[in-house]
């Protein structure tokens, strides 16, 4: 009778497993992914950062200057397309640069929170000119 006992209860706790794995995964991957999002929005916001320091410092520099100084803070952590830098001058002593990224998560079903598809992280930096 004892040894019946222990093999039902060997058969439970295998249930149970299978029906509490699959959460716990989930949850993990999405702890994962989570991380992931701020790590590249700290690296965007670095980048970002960065490119209107040097375009604040110095004035000759060229649209493209500060692209190539954007894009090469970011690597190789990021890969931040050209189309995702935008440079504006809000007041003519201050310089800002908006960087744009689109985050595709691990987690399957979790993008289903912000409608689908690739989440957009956008941080922008403004600098007052130094010149």
């Amino acid at each position: 009778m004892r040894r019946l006992l222990l093999t039902e209860q060997r058969g439970q706790s295998l249930v149970e497993l299978a029906l509490a794995l699959p959460f716990c995964l989930w949850t993990l991957l999405g702890i994962v992914d989570l991380g992931r999002v701020y790590y590249s929005y700290a690296g965007a916001t670095n980048a970002a950062r960065e490119g209107a320091r040097y375009w604040a410092a110095t004035p000759t520099a060229t649209t493209a200057d500060v692209r190539t100084r954007v894009r090469a803070e970011a690597a190789p952590q990021l890969a931040i397309p050209e189309a995702g830098i935008t440079l504006s001058s809000p007041a003519s002593d201050q310089r800002q640069v908006q960087v744009q990224l689109q985050f595709t998560t691990l987690t399957p079903m979790i993008s289903a929170l912000w409608g689908g598809g690739p989440l957009s992280v956008t941080t922008r930096a403004v600098m007052p000119t130094l010149f």
